[in-house]
């Protein structure tokens, strides 16, 4: 099997389960566990005879569907960040937060979580097939709102302990949008500094052109 279904959705709480989370005692939970992409219902095959065999869901009647595995990977991020309370940063270090929620809109964007930090909100977005395109970050940036995307693009492990250790305790996969208002300064800075200098080409010029003007009429009426 090559891409082996790790991921489905039980229907009754509208929750992602991970198959290593399953065991043959959670009848209730194995009787509703569903493929995100064709909606068929998924077994839980939990039990072999060869000890090396992993654990994985199969479909009951559509074993040609190998399930949306990137886009259940995005849900059940989003779900290990609103069922807990810290996340690791390599530039803040462990960041509490409280009171997650996802899918909540924010003016005219919707943040993958929203969450609270030190009073004030912050924003969590999941990058597993599609980073955050530049107008969200400009969004972020320009509205002075505290965020950061979790890169989990390069994910191939299948373990759930694995994923939220990703997900929450890894840094080198955070990259923070905004985080307080020196971080702004810095990025217009630059762009001030090069309207200025900017203008000032244009005025130098300017100057330069009149002065040719002022000199060519000069010497004509010498002549």
């Amino acid at each position: 099997m090559t891409n082996p279904i790790k991921i489905a959705i039980h229907k009754p709480t509208d929750k992602f389960v991970h198959i290593d989370s399953v065991e043959s005692s959670d009848k209730e939970i194995r009787r509703h566990c569903y493929c995100l992409k064709c909606d068929e219902k998924l077994e839980a095959v939990l039990e072999f005879k060869d000890p090396n065999r992993i654990k994985f869901f199969r479909h009951d009647k559509n074993p040609n569907c190998e399930g949306s595995q990137e886009t259940a990977l995005h849900e059940l991020a989003k779900q290990i960040l609103v069922s807990n309370t810290y996340i690791a940063t390599k530039e803040h270090g462990v960041v509490s937060y409280t009171g997650a929620v996802a899918e909540k809109r924010l003016e005219q964007k919707r943040p993958d979580v929203s969450a609270t930090h030190d009073d004030k909100p912050i924003y969590f977005e999941v990058y597993v097939s599609h980073a955050v395109d530049i107008g969200k970050e400009k969004f972020f940036i320009a509205g002075r709102h505290r965020s950061l995307e979790i890169d989990l693009s390069d994910c191939t492990t299948t373990s759930i302990d694995e994923i939220k250790r990703l997900v929450l305790d890894e840094t080198s996969n955070k990259k923070i949008f905004f985080w307080q208002d020196e971080q702004v300064a810095e990025t217009i800075q630059p762009e001030k500094e090069e309207k200025f200098w900017g203008k000032f080409v244009l005025w130098a010029v300017g100057i330069l052109i009149i002065f040719g003007l002022i000199k060519a009429a000069t010497k004509k009426s010498r002549r």
